[in-house]
């Protein structure tokens, strides 16, 4: 389980194709999952998006989440992700 809440910026770099980069910070529970070295976790990523619509995007993301060494063991780990976004 992991929650975080952070900053991104999406940024229209081709008609219809944003790149949006975050950051966050967020508490992790391990569970029977990963060993993440700790609770407390930051995630930076980066974000390939096409507008379908004005309201609906596709999109790939790629990002890591490690805790910046603040504790003994910090083996990190990166993420490939596919998005379907929409505002409401």
């Amino acid at each position: 389980l992991y929650g975080y809440g952070g900053m991104l910026y999406d940024w229209n770099i081709y008609n219809k194709f944003f790149l949006v980069p975050s950051f966050a910070v967020g508490l992790y529970h391990q569970g029977d999952s990963v060993d993440l070295g700790g609770v407390l976790e930051f995630r930076s990523r980066l974000e390939l998006d096409y507008a379908i619509t004005q309201n609906t995007r596709f999109g790939v993301a790629i990002s890591h989440k490690s805790n910046a060494s603040i504790y003994d063991h910090n083996p990190g780990t990166e993420e490939l992700t596919a998005l379907y976004s929409f505002q409401f």
